[in-house]
């Protein structure tokens, strides 16, 4: 473990997360740190509450992306920058730590997927890439963007038109609306190496513009 501190303070921090009484730090190591309330054991460490970050092993995999919310967190990672792993841990009373349960856990869990096995086990979630968490509930975005959730649903939260809880994660639905036809009319190379692209409707009424450096 490298650690993420020079001297007194910590310096090195990409990414940030804060769920009720609790804060998730992730540093340009990949590595991750806690600290705050470890009651329902959302720290992901073998103590009680903290007051200053400590080390979170989760699985032994490096970190690239964090969620703290409510009392529950969440950690993507891998061995490889191209794995795409998700881990929960703390307060799963409905279900939003995604694993089939609503027993909380305090080491860092894999959150099972909505697919079944041909033998009709759930396979685990291998496909995450950014995690957000409410306070009793979480969305995960996968690679391809389409999304799911898992947890509480009361006020349809979920996003897969019910109310009803679900302790694995559920693929969000999609209104149906009507799209503006779009039309990618001119690419332009800059001095700066950026390029810009304008994009409009049929109508030639631009709408979106964007600069890729």
């Amino acid at each position: 473990m490298v650690s993420a501190y020079d001297d007194e303070f910590m310096y090195d921090a990409v990414q940030v997360s804060a769920g009720k009484a609790h804060t998730l730090i992730r540093s340009k190591d990949y590595n991750t740190y806690a600290t705050g309330d470890n009651s329902n054991g959302q720290l992901g460490i073998d103590s009680g509450d903290v007051t200053s970050p400590k080390y979170v092993d989760v699985d032994g995999n490096s970190i690239y992306n964090i969620s703290a919310g409510g009392n529950s967190s969440a950690f993507i990672g891998g061995t490889d920058v191209n794995d795409n792993l998700i881990y929960t841990v703390g307060n799963n009373g409905s279900g939003q730590l995604g694993i089939d349960s609503v027993i909380n856990k305090s080491t860092p869990t894999r959150v099972h997927d909505s697919v079944r096995s041909d033998v009709g086990d759930l396979l685990l979630f291998d496909d995450a890439f950014v995690a957000d968490y409410g306070s009793q509930h979480l969305t995960i975005m996968k690679q391809d963007g389409s999304v799911y959730t898992t947890g509480a649903n009361g006020y349809g939260q979920l996003g897969d038109n019910t109310t009803i809880k679900s302790y694995i994660p559920v693929h969000v639905s999609k209104e149906e609306v009507d799209t503006l036809e779009l039309q990618n009319v001119e690419i332009k190379e800059n001095s700066d190496n950026s390029v810009d692209e304008s994009y409009v409707t049929p109508d030639y009424l631009e709408i979106y513009r964007r600069s890729i450096y």
